[in-house]
């Protein structure tokens, strides 16, 4: 089952035990594009496509929602309809809000605010994975060493909340890349909103890609077994003492993770939230 006309989104209402709590293990889902809380007990979510209806009902199964609905539907601005959906988040010093068209945005004098346009991939920071992520770059080993941290490379860049976050805490320059294509229109926008253009470049790609080593924080939010297969171009990319954060790690596979990086990295801190891990490690 699958959508191959732009002008048109599947429109799935869902019913759970608690829909405010319950959504957020929806984001970062890159099947789906928008959401929005229609009371306590359902969610409406917006698709694409749907290339296998009865694994994704399956999955949406799996974190405790009942598909109650499923239906095509002219494709409009639907980050208008989820307003509900996008709600700003502080993480220690960082304040991220959604930068959504016709609603205003919130922001917080005393911290650090960073604009995000909700788009395919969400990457606002809800998510445990970006979460933890973002607060792992606050921690006082890598900002006790700002000084030496002069080269930041993203990888899997996503919506690039990542990348614009380390420009502003570090004040230097940061590459940043991903494959999938989805993401790049969303990410420069973000990159833009934020006035970050000068010291973030993202670009459609692999780690295959980056001709520059030497880098002072690597950045990886990805699968287990992507950052399994890559750790020799990490090593690569890395430079001596230098620091790397790693998550979107089950946390069944966090052991396979460690085996293969904690070779050449020491692990400084960890966060465990829900089933996701995320860790600092710094270069031996």
């Amino acid at each position: 089952m699958e959508n191959k006309d732009n002008n048109f989104l599947y429109e799935v209402i869902l019913s759970c035990d608690n829909a405010e709590e319950q959504s957020y293990n929806l984001y970062d889902n890159e099947k789906i594009c928008g959401a929005e809380i229609l009371d306590d007990n359902n969610i409406k979510i917006f698709l694409e496509k749907i290339e296998d209806k009865d694994n994704f009902i399956d999955y949406l199964n799996s974190l405790d929602f009942k598909v109650e609905e499923i239906k095509e539907i002219k494709n409009e601005n639907w980050t208008l309809k989820c307003k509900d959906f996008y709600k700003p988040l502080k993480i220690k010093n960082l304040f991220i809000t959604p930068e959504i068209e016709g609603q205003e945005t919130i922001l917080d004098d005393n911290l650090l605010n960073i604009k995000i346009v909700p788009g395919m991939a969400f990457g606002t920071g809800h998510h445990e994975t970006t979460k933890s992520a973002l607060l792992l770059l606050q921690d006082e080993a890598l900002l006790n060493n700002k000084d030496k941290i002069k080269k930041i490379l993203d990888v899997g860049s996503g919506t690039c909340i990542l990348s614009i976050a380390s420009a502003f805490l570090f004040n230097t320059n940061v590459l940043a890349f991903d494959n999938d294509p989805t993401t790049l229109q969303n990410a420069n926008e973000n990159i833009l909103l934020n006035k970050k253009q000068d010291s973030v470049t993202n670009f459609l790609g692999t780690i295959e890609d980056v001709k520059e080593n030497d880098f002072d924080l690597i950045l990886a939010n990805i699968y287990a077994e992507i950052l399994i297969e890559i750790f020799p171009k990490i090593l690569e990319k890395s430079s001596l003492n230098s620091f790397l954060i790693l998550s979107g790690i089950e946390k069944a596979k966090l052991s396979l993770v460690l085996d293969v990086y904690e070779s050449e990295f020491g692990l400084l801190q960890q966060i465990i939230e829900g089933n996701w891990a995320t860790l600092l490690l710094k270069r031996k």
